[in-house]
């Protein structure tokens, strides 16, 4: 698997600096490390875990998973969102020699790339692969999870066959892991195809079984042969049965046929008869309406053409006329009121008249005498004035008003003299009363239309008693052309059953027969099993024989398997307490540290504490702290020969003050032999100076 350069026992590697060109929110970021504990103290946000895995992604790549969901998780999650290039690089020094690990990402493995460089001589270096992280740190990536990198949360160890195998220190050689969890499954895989743990199931029970169907088999072959003599008998006489409800089947469908002969010549009759019927019920209903025709046309419609617009325009003229007569009542009385107003005028002109002569002569006279000058004066004035009113009432004269309204009466009289003409005529042509002309006209419409609608509708009707008169007397035609009428009319009285009762009688006999044919075939089928059974039974002795053989050799098989399996685990737990003094005594002395005192307890092959007083008991601060130091243990226990740098992305965060600080002894502690990257958001989990 590796192909490191490095032969030295002692291994120590610390990490330099790295540049993250884009991975998750980090862009273009730069970052230098020292010897000892590196303490990263950011905010929520910044992107610690982030900077945590791109750590990780640069020793061991990206998730790659057995599905595609698998494998895209982190992809998908640290893609960058600003885009552009996918990865970084990282600077490391082994043993005083630096390399720099480049790695670029795409959206699948395929698209990875990685490049290690030789920083003395800034060229490519073929001293690891790609599984740099494995090749390194003698551990996958999932023991590297387990170990090295402490995530918030998942502080608490989950022991795997690739941390186990790196503890035996068994992994110096160039070859692919075997783990030893692997090959019991194997086994315990392999065990089952033979022979399920529990219940029944595998090889060795599917060949019982037929060994004793075989043993069966061979018990109950000697009746083979007397049961076939007995099933052939019996198919003989099913074909017999068969052949004796056959014949009566052929005689009852033959009287079937004629009888559904003869039905269906009773049925054309039927149709022949109706066709008949219907010609006959047309050409009556045509002659009915002809005579309609004939003598239905009313006789005043008959001589005097009319429609009902003529009607129409009578009634109208009706109403007009009744109009024209109010206006010439209206007239009248205007033409009297004038002339009374004319006699009325001509009184008052004499008055005003005689009036203004009396003044006049009064007035010339005492001016002349000169008796009363001024008096004279006024009587001429006021003669004057009696004068002017005279010829203005005059002028006014409603003669000329008289003669005006005389005419308008001359036009009424003509215009109602011309309506009464028109409306008379209509009147005269249908022998219409003087008296309600408008009510007689109105019923002279109703009758019109009525007359029209019962034309229409008896045209209608005749059209189609026409039609159907032509198209029955076709029908009737046609069928006496296309039937044999003499022939037709000949029928035989063929028996006594209907035809329903003949196909019930058939139905019944093709169901007798369905059931012996049905009977036939089965007994055939048997009797073809027999067959191939006496012959093969000369061959079960011998199959039984290799079967007891076979079952032998799988049970041989089995129980190698069960014990390989049983000496494995036996191998595997013996192999995995070499590894435990270490464990505890690293776990021991990081407890003392927490406790200011000796603390005894043992660590069981699955990485369990196993004291007197059982973790589960501890509270959940406490047992975090029990968790820490069993973590830095294992490292310790892990890389005896290598100092590797350890990821912490703040794993204190459930720890109250009091614990943090223990923790936080702990880990300086701890930084002593290792490189540290410490991830924390809050300063409260800092060492104070």
């Amino acid at each position: 698997m590796s192909k490191n350069v490095l032969d030295r026992k002692e291994l120590e590697l610390k990490l330099i600096r790295c540049y993250i060109a884009n991975f998750g929110k980090l862009h273009e970021f730069n970052y230098e490390f020292r010897s000892g504990l590196n303490i990263i103290n950011e905010e929520n946000g910044f992107g610690k875990t982030t900077f945590a895995t791109f750590i990780k992604s640069m020793f061991y790549g990206l998730d790659v998973g057995t599905n595609v969901k698998t494998e895209n998780s982190e992809r998908k999650r640290y893609m960058p969102w600003q885009g552009g290039l996918f990865g970084g690089n990282i600077e490391f020094e082994i043993n005083d020699k630096r390399y720099k690990i480049e790695r670029f990402f795409g959206k699948k493995q395929a698209e990875d790339t990685f490049k290690l460089y030789d920083l003395t001589t800034n060229l490519e270096s073929t001293d690891y692969t790609e599984n740099i992280g494995e090749e390194i740190f003698k551990i996958n990536k999932s023991g590297y999870e387990r170990s090295t990198y402490i995530p918030q949360g998942k502080i608490q160890i989950d022991m795997e066959d690739s941390l186990s195998a790196k503890l035996g220190n068994i992994l110096e050689s160039d070859n692919d892991i075997n783990t030893s969890e692997e090959a019991l499954n194997q086994l315990s895989a392999a065990k089952k195809i033979y022979q399920k743990d529990r219940g029944k199931g595998g090889l060795i029970d599917e060949k019982k079984e037929k060994l004793n169907f075989l043993q069966r088999k061979l018990e109950n072959s000697k009746f083979d042969v007397e049961n076939l003599e007995a099933k052939t008998n019996k198919l003989n006489e099913l074909n017999s049965e068969i052949r004796k409800q056959e014949d009566l089947r052929e005689k009852n469908q033959k009287i079937l046929s004629e009888k559904i002969e003869e039905d269906r010549k009773i049925a054309k009759l039927e149709t022949y008869k109706a066709i008949v019927e219907k010609c006959i019920h047309a050409k009556e209903k045509l002659t009915e309406l002809e005579n309609f025709f004939e003598n239905g046309i009313p006789y005043k419609f008959k001589e005097n053409k009319i429609n009902n617009n003529e009607i129409d325009e009578t009634i109208r003229n009706c109403y007009n006329l009744l109009d024209i007569e109010k206006e010439l009542q209206i007239k009248n009385q205007e033409k009297e009121e004038i002339k009374s107003e004319i006699k009325k005028n001509k009184i008052l002109n004499l008055i005003l008249l005689f009036l203004s002569c009396i003044f006049l002569v009064m007035g010339i006279i005492l001016i002349v005498t000169k008796l009363q000058q001024m008096i004279g004066i006024i009587g001429i004035t006021t003669g004057v004035i009696l004068l002017g009113l005279y010829f203005i009432l005059l002028h006014k004269s409603k003669n000329k008003q008289l003669v005006n309204i005389n005419k308008k009466i001359q036009e009424i009289e003509a215009d109602k003299q011309e309506v009464e003409t028109e409306i008379n005529t209509v009147l005269k042509k249908f022998e219409l009363g003087n008296e309600d002309r408008i009510i007689e006209l109105t019923n002279l419409k109703a009758e019109y239309n009525s007359y029209n609608d019962l034309l229409k509708l008896k045209e209608k009707e005749y059209t189609l008693a026409k039609e159907q008169f032509e198209n029955s007397k076709k029908q009737k035609e046609q069928f006496e052309l296309e039937n044999d009428m003499e022939k037709l009319q000949d029928i035989k009285d063929l028996s006594n059953l209907s035809e329903e009762q003949l196909k019930t009688e058939i139905s019944g006999i093709n169901k007798e027969l369905d059931t012996l044919i049905d009977s036939k075939n089965q007994i055939k089928n048997q009797i073809e099993i027999l067959e191939n059974q006496i012959d093969e039974n000369e061959y079960i002795e011998t199959d039984i024989e290799n079967l007891k053989d076979e079952i032998e050799m799988l049970s041989n098989k089995y129980k190698t398997l069960k014990k390989t399996e049983e000496l494995l685990r036996t191998a595997k737990e013996s192999f995995s307490s070499m590894y435990l003094k270490d464990m505890s005594d690293g776990f021991n002395h990081y407890l003392k540290v927490i406790n200011n005192k000796e603390f005894k307890t043992n660590v069981d092959i699955n990485l369990g504490n196993g004291s007197q007083k059982e973790i589960k008991y501890f509270s959940s601060g406490y047992r975090d702290l029990i968790y820490i130091c069993m973590r830095f243990s294992l490292i310790q226990a892990l890389f005896k020969n290598e100092h590797p740098f350890v990821i912490l992305d703040d794993p204190f965060v459930n720890l109250d003050e009091e614990k943090t600080l223990k923790a936080l002894e702990v880990l300086n502690e701890f930084a002593k032999q290792y490189q540290i990257i410490y991830f924390v958001c809050n300063s409260s989990r800092l060492l104070k100076s």
